[in-house]
């Protein structure tokens, strides 16, 4: 049973965090510390030498802007990349290979910039956090802060600004709610009633799990439970940005106007129905996680 406590807090973590800082192309990079790109004191430096690291992923659906669907380069811009691999006659051969050679014809280069390397850098707060948020030619963000809350708090926010209705889809999704979110049809009843029948959690179950982080994990249990407050701190700052109308904000998704939903806040609980929906579909499992944190 510990074992898979432990389990559900990783993946908790990782599926909101891998969910959240994908790009409009789905790649990602976060650090800490200021501008000047230091480790902590006797600390790695994030920006050090750590070998080469390059990624290709399939575009990503269109960004929205100024209401239109498809206009944005991101969601294109690998596509010469992928020809190249395919049809390209230069390409090296093994004994040749040299990562010069790689980028930018057949690979992105996906290392931690410095905030320096960015000419222009978003800075987004609560009051309580502050992050910085700067992007690639690829549209990736790398997000800054001085402390880990703050980076949380960014990738939050970010998670947001590029995947906001994915993330509203999948939350309703892991509750078994997607008839109340999209509407009835006969696909939505099909997937509420399977991960009803496995997993079909109560808010305050799904909060238990929460609470039981702590008490049985430690303090690794304490900080996943900070980390995803700092995390929904960041996407609720975004919801409440665009329905402010705050300087700068971009405008509500085309999806909620289109569908005529509404923004709702999110909690931590969000992230345990996220785990629910992973472990009862994909790994062929799930439906006892309640009990067993217990």
């Amino acid at each position: 049973m510990a074992r898979w406590a432990r389990l559900s807090a990783i993946a908790l973590l990782n599926c909101t965090l891998a969910l959240a800082g994908c790009g409009n192309d789905g790649s990602s990079s976060a650090g800490s510390g200021g501008a000047g790109g230091t480790g902590g004191e006797g600390g790695p430096d994030p920006f050090g030498d750590y070998g080469v690291f390059l990624s290709l992923v399939p575009p990503g659906s269109a960004d929205v802007n100024q209401g239109m669907i498809g206009d944005d380069p991101n969601s294109i811009n690998q596509l010469p990349m992928y020809e190249n691999l395919v049809f390209s006659d230069a390409f090296p051969t093994p004994g040749e290979l040299h990562d010069d050679d790689l980028v930018p014809d057949y690979f992105k280069d996906e290392a931690f910039l410095p905030q320096s390397a960015f000419d222009a850098v978003e800075t987004v707060t609560d009051g309580t956090h502050t992050a910085r948020i700067g992007r690639d030619d690829f549209g990736v963000p790398h997000i800054f802060g001085d402390t880990r809350e703050d980076v949380l708090f960014g990738t939050g926010y970010v998670t947001g600004t590029d995947r906001m209705f994915l993330v509203d889809v999948i939350r309703h999704f892991g509750r078994g709610r997607m008839s109340d979110f999209l509407g009835p049809s006969s696909s939505n009843y099909s997937t509420d009633t399977t991960l009803g029948t496995s997993a079909g959690y109560s808010e305050q179950e799904l909060q238990d799990q929460i609470e039981q982080l702590a008490t049985r994990l430690g303090m690794d249990g304490t900080q996943a439970q900070q980390d995803f407050d700092d995390f929904v701190d960041g996407i609720n700052q975004y919801i409440d940005d665009i329905k402010s109308g705050a300087p700068g904000a971009e405008p509500v998704p085309i999806e909620y106007q289109l569908l005529n939903l509404e923004l709702r806040p999110f909690t931590p609980r969000d992230g345990i129905a996220v785990v629910t929906l992973i472990f009862s579909f994909f790994a062929t499992g799930g439906g006892a996680e309640d009990s067993q944190v217990r």
